[in-house]
């Protein structure tokens, strides 16, 4: 390992660890900011009640919202845990217009949510469909992106930017009682962090051993000088030869004990796997819908204005078609089993038509790295043959 590798590595791994804390930092300090709001929103009363048409478009995610709002449509969702329901919202005084918000209800809170709506109609829109009053958060739900193709299949599609409502099913004292999860996020960046530099410090140790076997093997390296020479003095049918020969294949079996713990102390054969592990983080963090992902980044990470500087950043990439080039492993990959299986593959063509593009540089990141390791295993062989 050269001294300039060394050093560069030490460099990065330190650049690592001081944005691990900077973001556990960070994530503690929006923690602390949403438990003193959601307190100071128990002891103050509820927001006026206002039409959803009168709801400002700027309203941050998490925000608690009181709407008067009309039932336009309510469509039957398929998701993965269930059948659930989305009710399309317009506003009142324009019961016919395109929907201006959401309510997707999962199967666990059907009856909880005709309850409510029951319990809430404030009357009937000019459409005919009920008018309710809304208390709850504006939340993005994890299965957007059924509750979309859901719309799209019933024709009415949802707009891109459009708020979804997450009511006070069990009242407002339940619904914005601070939560020990609002420090889950913090938590998890500090785990990560004492967890990086545990891996760092055990490489270290690691090194320092290699540098003692490595003093070692020079020791060793000058007593087989000796007896090289004293087996060249010795005739084969001598006494000593017997002894002198065992000598060697001692030396000989010390010096591959040796070389071996050099190996181990120089490469963590645990290191290529955590990269594995955080490759398949990467990947499985793309799975979320991001309109999802970037709210709950932007109010437990990084904060509202980094997350909008990195927004922007990402709709310029799409400016330059970096999206399109994206969505090319998929498109190839979903011709490729329409090719071989048929049109009875329509279905899985299209899940993966629809995997971002981070699972596909996670699977090609950790191909290279298995490969890597394989030629490592091999140059270690070969290395023992010789």
């Amino acid at each position: 390992m050269s001294l300039f590798r060394l050093a560069l590595g030490r460099f990065f791994a330190a650049l690592l660890a001081l944005a691990l804390l900077s973001l556990s930092l960070g994530a503690l300090s929006l923690a602390r900011q949403h438990h003193a709001a959601r307190s100071a929103a128990l002891d103050a009363p509820p927001p006026d009640l206002i039409p959803l048409g009168a709801l400002p478009p700027d309203t941050p995610p998490l925000a608690e919202v009181n709407l008067r709002a009309a039932i336009a449509a309510a469509v039957d969702v398929a998701l993965p845990v269930g059948n659930g329901r989305l009710y399309l919202l317009a506003d009142p005084a324009r019961p016919t217009a395109a929907p201006q918000a959401a309510l997707l209800v999962p199967p666990s809170d059907l009856a909880a949510a005709e309850s409510l709506i029951a319990q809430a109609t404030l009357g009937t829109a000019q459409g005919g469909g009920p008018v309710i009053a809304l208390n709850g958060t504006l939340s993005t739900p994890i299965w957007i992106r059924q509750a979309e193709a859901a719309a799209a299949d019933a024709h009415r599609p949802l707009a891109a930017d459009m708020p979804f409502i997450r009511p006070f099913y069990d009242g407002r004292a339940a619904g914005l009682a601070p939560s020990p999860l609002d420090y889950a996020v913090p938590a998890v960046c500090f785990s990560l962090f004492l967890a990086f530099m545990a891996v760092q410090v055990a490489q270290a140790l690691r090194l320092n051993h290699a540098r003692h076997v490595l003093r070692g093997l020079s020791q060793l390296d000058a007593q087989v000088e000796k007896m090289a020479v004293a087996s060249a003095d010795t005739a084969p049918e001598g006494m000593h030869w017997a002894t002198l020969a065992a000598r060697r294949s001692e030396l000989r079996q010390r010096r591959q004990r040796l070389e071996a713990q050099l190996h181990r102390g120089r490469t963590d054969s645990r290191g290529p796997w955590l990269w594995v592990g955080l490759i398949v983080a990467g990947g499985a963090a793309g799975l979320v819908p991001q309109r999802l992902l970037s709210e709950r980044v932007a109010s437990h990470l990084l904060g509202a204005d980094l997350t909008g500087l990195l927004a922007r950043t990402g709709h310029a990439a799409q400016g330059l078609g970096l999206d399109s080039l994206a969505a090319l492993p998929g498109d190839l990959l979903a011709q490729g089993v329409l090719l071989l299986l048929g049109p009875q593959s329509i279905g899985l063509a299209g899940t993966l038509r629809m995997l971002p593009v981070t699972v596909w540089i996670a699977l090609l990141a950790i191909l290279v790295l298995v490969l890597q390791r394989r030629a490592e295993n091999r140059r270690a062989e070969r290395g023992h043959l010789r």
